[in-house]
């Protein structure tokens, strides 16, 4: 079958005769049919053959696949049917009008009907078949298992269309959307990945310039445009709102809110500075009246954030203070942040300047969090200088919100509380999935009806009502969807005007607009096919608009139960945000914000699996302990790659390199201790060590809060002190740089997008 059109259709009900039968035990099958039948009473494999002959359409292969599961609603399973039917296949007379040879003609046995049993068995014959295409029937029952030879195909790099049994002289491909500039900005607008911006924006550069400086905490380009200027920037911003860009405070916090769900060192760089300077000014305004409500240890620590001379070394007494004070009464703003048990838990973390090489377990965000990064939102100039490029920002925390699109299928005997207990098994997976987003939504449930289903759809949505409520969930009916066997993309486009009807965004949560979902959870559903594809291509499409992941996910009976929510699937990101995804974790790596490069290609089809792997094994290289088996001569020279790694990426930010590289050897290869040691013989550590103290990722704020002095810029080039300090280690001879480029690379061939 190498560099041949494969035909794959799964054996149902229809082909043995049996189309509309729920149980046909007992029945002989009647697999040829009358060749002068029409609609259901005509077999499947005859309304395909002649359709692909019409439209001039050859085929060269035929599997069929059929289910080897116990419940089923013949005497025999699925599988037994199909054997018959190949057999008849390759012999004499042929089926349905068509002759094979028998080396063209395949079984295939699934074990359960569902799209992951389907896919796995039609991948491992794409694996040895390797064929040009593969030509995937549905419309005639078994929906679950045409979409999984449809994920196959597309994991397996395969050309696939689907041929719908009633319209089969019109293949239809489910084609990936064109991939548009405006679909990476809007990405990268989300992301909030300013730098890559710049570079690809040039007519908003200045805008994206100050925004990324800022996201940085770097003041300095914002400080120097308001000397220089009268009137109004270049952005078309007043004066006034540049002057705000250069204030420190402001500028740290929304580094701060921006970086927060990425997870690298400097984020938790970002979260000690943000906690101090916060509680101190919140205990500045309480500072009397909590002398006899606090723990005394407490009340030391926030003199000593007070007084700047803070390192951090208090985190247990807050966390302590936070476990006293969990049953008090007072609800001063110093008590009600002391309180919030998950953020002193998320700050102890930041304080041993380890938590980036751990797993992130903050999700959702402290409330004090996103209490405030929604107060500091509100009057955020970044809103105005977004709008200024023509597009609306996303919420800095996201909305929290999960969009679920499922189908609504006709009314069936005794299934009443199958369809209940299926919409409840959705909404508590999609609750479940936002407590892994930054904040908490709302679920955001889609019912998509034909005609036949509206009514059904809508007596389903009052039932759903209770359950929605809790979990913080709405929900609407898409009514009167088109689902004829050729009007997938009408569908398609009538669910996006829905989507795209709602609320307009903001910029800030709460606008109820769709295009702020965090995430999109598609549900197939009993329906037809035309039904479940047109969602499908609706969910590609709105997951590029929405800048937002997708999975897809089936309820099926695999042991005659109620449906069950099997394992949700990203295999169509191949089809929408996979170009995106390493587009975006190219940028990423060039900052070395290595975890979000992993965080973006986790995101994406099982495609990009070798190359998330190959980025998990440079970020351990770049940032991770070697763990205690690691001779001293192996750290140093993993330190000399490092900082080699760090000079040819960071250099051109003094402050952000000097971080990064000590925060990529200390605690992974060196000890607190062993630092300080090095820094008293070493004059270049000494000096990149207070490059990094005076930064706003350390220590500048507590230094400003103590009146000892602003911020010094720094002039010793950073990559000469790191050169200075590789000299000093065993050679690496540049291999993490290597390695670097290597995966650079890699990600740039994937994607689509260029530069």
């Amino acid at each position: 079958m190498e560099g041949r059109t494969l035909l794959v259709h799964a054996v149902g009900g229809g082909d043995c005769g049996h189309a509309a039968a729920l149980d046909f035990s007992g029945r002989q099958p009647d697999y040829e049919g009358d060749p002068g039948a029409v609609g259901r009473d005509r077999r499947p494999l005859r309304k395909v053959f002649d359709g692909l002959t019409l439209a001039g359409e050859k085929v060269e292969g035929v599997a069929l696949l059929g289910t080897t599961n116990e419940h089923r609603p013949g005497d025999r399973p699925f599988l037994a049917y199909a054997e018959e039917m190949a057999q008849r296949l390759s012999g004499p007379a042929g089926l349905c009008g068509r002759h094979m040879e028998p080396t063209c003609v395949l079984t295939l046995p699934v074990t359960q009907p569902t799209m992951e049993a389907a896919g796995d068995a039609v991948g491992q014959l794409l694996t040895k078949l390797t064929p040009a295409e593969c030509l995937i029937t549905c419309g005639s029952g078994s929906y679950v298992l045409s979409v999984g030879a449809l994920m196959a195909a597309i994991e397996a790099g395969v050309p696939a269309r689907l041929i719908h049994i009633d319209h089969a002289h019109h293949p239809y491909e489910i084609a990936a959307p064109r991939h548009g500039q405006h679909h990476l900005t809007t990405w990268l607008v989300r992301q909030r990945f300013w730098d890559e911006l710049a570079q690809l924006d040039p007519d908003h550069r200045p805008v994206w310039e100050l925004l990324a400086a800022r996201q940085r905490a770097d003041c300095a380009p914002a400080r120097k445009l308001a000397n220089a200027l009268t009137g109004h920037s270049p952005s078309g911003l007043p004066l006034g709102k540049i002057a705000k860009l250069a204030e420190l405070w402001p500028a740290v916090q929304a580094a701060f809110f921006e970086r927060i769900g990425r997870g690298e060192a400097v984020d938790h760089a970002l979260l000690r500075a943000w906690f101090g300077e916060r509680l101190s000014r919140l205990y500045r305004r309480e500072r009397p009246s909590l002398r006899t409500v606090l723990p005394r240890s407490t009340i030391e620590s926030l003199e000593q954030l007070l007084a700047g001379s803070f390192e951090g070394g208090g985190a247990s007494h807050f966390r302590n203070a936070s476990l006293s004070l969990a049953t008090g009464t007072t609800d001063s703003p110093v008590v009600r942040t002391l309180r919030d048990t998950k953020l002193m838990d998320m700050y102890s973390d930041a304080t041993t300047h380890a938590a980036h090489l751990r797993p992130s377990r903050h999700r959702p965000l402290p409330y004090t969090v996103v209490e405030a990064a929604d107060r500091f939102e509100r009057d955020d100039v970044a809103r105005e200088l977004v709008a200024r490029t023509g597009f609306t920002a996303w919420p800095m925390l996201g909305s929290g919100d999960v969009l679920v699109l499922t189908g609504v299928g006709l009314p069936r005997d005794g299934r009443d509380e199958d369809d209940r207990h299926a919409l409840r098994t959705v909404l508590e997976h999609a609750h479940r999935r936002s407590g892994s987003l930054l904040r908490r939504g709302r679920i955001r449930l889609r019912l998509l009806a034909s005609p036949e289903t509206t009514e059904r759809a809508h007596v389903l949505l009052a039932w759903t009502q209770p359950l929605l409520d809790g979990v913080n969930g709405e929900a609407s009916v898409i009514p009167a969807l088109p689902v004829a066997p050729d009007t997938i993309d009408d569908l398609r486009d009538q669910v996006l005007a829905h989507l795209r009807a709602g609320p307009p965004p903001t910029g800030l949560p709460g606008s109820g607009s769709l295009r702020d979902i965090d995430e999109i959870l598609l549900v197939l559903s009993p329906g037809t096919a035309a039904a479940n594809y047109g969602m499908i291509a609706a969910g590609i499409d709105w997951a590029l608009e929405a800048a937002c992941p997708f999975t897809i996910t089936e309820l099926a009976r695999t042991h005659g139960g109620p449906p069950e929510l099997h394992t949700g699937q990203s295999t169509l990101c191949r089809l929408g945000i996979d170009g995106v995804l390493v587009r975006l974790a190219a940028s990423a790596l060039r900052r070395l914000d290595l975890r979000t490069v992993t965080h973006l290609l986790s995101l994406g089809s099982p495609g990009l699996a070798d190359t998330l792997r190959n980025a998990e094994r440079f970020a351990d290289e770049a940032m991770a302990d070697p763990g205690h088996s690691a001779s001293h001569e192996h750290r140093g020279r993993l330190a000399h790659a490092r900082f080699g790694l760090v000079a040819h990426t960071l250099g051109d930010h003094p402050e952000l390199a000097a971080y990064v590289a000590v925060e990529s050897v200390r605690p992974a290869l060196y000890t607190f201790e062993g630092w300080r040691q090095f820094t008293r013989t070493s004059p270049a550590a000494r000096t990149l060590t207070r490059i990094r103290d005076a930064s706003p990722y350390c220590h500048l704020l507590d230094r400003r809060r103590a009146q000892r002095g602003g911020r010094p810029r720094p002039k010793d080039d950073v990559r000469s002190l790191l050169r200075q300090l590789m000299a000093g280690l065993p050679d690496s001879r540049g291999q993490l740089v290597t390695d670097y480029e290597r995966l650079l690379a890699e990600l740039r061939a994937l994607s689509p997008y260029t530069g």
